[in-house]
Formats: structure tokens, sequence, C-alpha cells
């Protein structure tokens, strides 16, 4: 060692290792000037750099891996006319950084027939698809058949003109599609369509039971206590229905077929019986009829001395059972002039409290005869 600058002399050692000469300054490298290749992110690179601004050694690969002879960047072995990822690349080939594609080779190393067009527009040669797979003859371009260019099927033969059995048979055949339209659309629905006939009935808010029977235009209304309270005529139009009893008073109802119930006066009569009827029929100018047969029979009893004596002591107001069963000889005649007994509307509407009948006689002959309506 040199005891003036403290440097070690050659050939000299230090702590029993030897000591080597110092390395001569090498001159400053001048910088080189920016190359026209940039890296991927902008920034210069400098010759024998990769693109991540790393200095590749020699028989290095862009990652700083060694290189084998004939081996590509990921250590597989080039092929002569081969591309960086082992597939062969055609002159003018692009690899998988920017080099040039051969004519003929798509994107992706496959071959490329003239006009296809590649992943980024280039021309498709007739007979290819847009994804460089062959297209076969009447081929559309997604590998399905095209139809417009097969070779067109041969017209069918004529057919035969039906025989007259045929011609009958299909002609039935319709004129029955026909009826059963006509019998499902139109006649089912009005045989299934409720008819307003029967005994309908309805509770009040006091469990009081009413009932309505209905029987070929003739209806009958009994009250809680089964007594007559309203008897006439009606008629039904669609759902409307008027009730006109004898004294010639009319009620609006509406009747709903399909439910088969009656709605009188705000008041919902529904279906009890549909076998009930009514017993007789009832006409418009019945009252009328009547009174005028109660006219004729008072004044032909009169006549008669010994009926005469009876009823000028006696005033008479028939109803319930009194004509059923006569209290003396005159009640028994004026019963027999009205056939009460054979009259079914006249005893049921007498007997079930809805006409009565107001006389009285006087020992002159007059009379007095009025019919009660309730």
């Amino acid at each position: 060692m040199d005891n003036n600058n403290n440097q070690p002399l050659q050939n000299e050692t230090v702590n029993n290792q030897p000591v080597q000469p110092a390395q001569p300054v090498q001159p400053q490298q001048p910088e080189q000037p920016a190359q026209l290749e940039m890296s991927g992110y902008a920034q210069p690179m400098q010759p024998g750099q990769t693109g991540y601004a790393q200095p590749v050694q020699p028989g290095q690969t862009g990652y700083g891996q060694p290189v084998q002879p004939s081996q590509t960047g990921y250590g597989q072995p080039v092929q002569p006319g081969q591309t960086g990822y082992g597939q062969p690349m055609q002159q003018g080939q692009t690899g998988y950084y920017g080099q040039p594609m051969q004519q003929g080779q798509t994107g992706y190393g496959q071959p490329m027939q003239q006009g296809q067009p590649g992943y980024y527009g280039q021309p498709m040669q007739p007979g290819q698809m847009g994804y460089g797979q062959p297209m076969q003859q009447g081929q559309m371009g997604y590998g399905q058949p095209n139809m417009y260019n097969q070779a067109p099927k041969p017209p069918k033969p004529p057919r035969k003109p039906l025989s007259k059995k045929a011609k009958t048979g299909i002609i039935a055949g319709s004129i029955g599609a026909v009826v059963l339209i006509v019998f499902f659309a139109v006649i089912l629905p009005i045989l299934l369509k409720a008819k307003l006939q029967g005994e309908y009935t309805y509770t009040d808010s006091w469990d009081d039971e009413y009932r309505a029977i209905f029987t070929d235009g003739t209806y009958v209304i009994y009250d809680y206590d089964d007594e007559i309270y309203e008897a006439g005529i009606y008629t039904i139009k669609d759902d409307k229905v008027t009730l006109l009893d004898i004294e010639g008073d009319d009620t609006k109802a509406t009747f709903d077929a399909k439910k088969n119930k009656i709605c009188i006066s705000g008041q919902d009569f529904e279906i009890n019986d549909k076998k009930a009827k009514v017993g007789f029929k009832l006409t418009e100018t019945y009252l009328d009829t009547l009174e005028q047969n109660v006219e004729n029979a008072v004044a032909k009893l009169v006549k008669d001395e010994d009926l005469l004596e009876i009823a000028s002591w006696s005033y008479y107001y028939l109803s319930d059972d009194d004509l059923k069963d006569p209290e003396d000889d005159f009640v028994e005649a004026f019963a027999n002039e009205l056939n009460y007994s054979t009259d079914k509307a006249l005893s049921t509407m007498v007997e079930a409290g809805y006409i009565a009948f107001d006389i009285d006689v006087y020992s002159d002959g007059t009379y007095e005869a009025e019919v009660s309506v309730y």
C-alpha cells in the first residue's frame, strides 16, 4: 500500500485478500438520437430495447429470457416462415405485434382467399365466409343452405277430380257443420235459458216467507199467512215482466233467466219449485165478468119469495169458507148460481181471502151487491 495516498498497490493484499487494480474510467457515451420506433408507452425506444423500454441483451427475448437458436420468443422452435406463435406466416402476414401479413392469410394465421374480409375489413374472395371458413356452393354466409341456389322441384301432378259421392259427402258435412253451429250458438242457449215458470219464494227480514207462482200467463202471490194478496196475468219480454192484477193495476218486475229469479218491487223471489202451478187461468176481464155474474145471481134470487124473506132479514159479507159452507138457503143458492164448487179460480181466491162479496137485500126486492178485492 502506498503510504501517501492510501491506495493499494498492484498485487497487494488487504486483510489477507488480494486487491485488484482499479479499472480505468470509461468515457461517457453520447446520447443516442431518438429513433422513429416508439415503445408501447410513447417513450423513445433505444436500439436493442423492448417495447417496455428495458434493454435487451444479446440472445434474449423481449421479456429478458434467453433465446435459443431457432427459437421463438416463447421458447418454441421457429420453423422457417413461421410467426411468433408458431403458425406459418406468409409474406406480408401480420404477426402478433404488427408484422406484415401475406396475401391470402387472416389476422390469426388462417388462410384467407382473395377478397375475404379479415378482422379489420380485409376483402374476401368469392366462396368464403367472413370468418375465413370455406363456403360451399349453395350455402349462405353463416353456413346454412341457400335455398335460392337449389334446383327447382318438379311440379306436382294434377289432382284427380272428386267423385260425385265425395262431393255429396263434402256438401252434407258442410250443411251438418252449419246446423251444429246454429244449434249451439242460437238454439241451445234458448233451451237452456230458464222460463218464468213454477213457484218462487222470498223471505223478509222477519223470516216471513212469500210465494209467487207463475203458470202460462197467470200469477198468484201469497203472503206469509198463505193468503193471496195479488193475482192476475203477466207478460214477459226479454227480462222485463209486467204484472197486471184483476183490478187493472200493473207492477213492473225483472226476470233473471240465468239465475232463474224474479225481482218484484225490489224483492228477489228465487225459484223454489219448478213444477208448481197456479191451478187456474185468469184473464184481463176476469173481475168485470165476476161482477156481472154476481149482479145477475142476486137479481134472480130476490124474485123467489122464500129467498127474499130470508135475505131481507140479513146482511151478507161472504168470504173465506162462507160459500163453501153456506149458512142459509140464500147463500147456498147464491153459491150455486156462481158455480162456486166448480170454479177453481173463484173458490181459490175467495177461500184465500182475496175476494169477498157484500150483499144487502131489502124486503121490497131491491138490493146492493158488490165484489171486494183485497
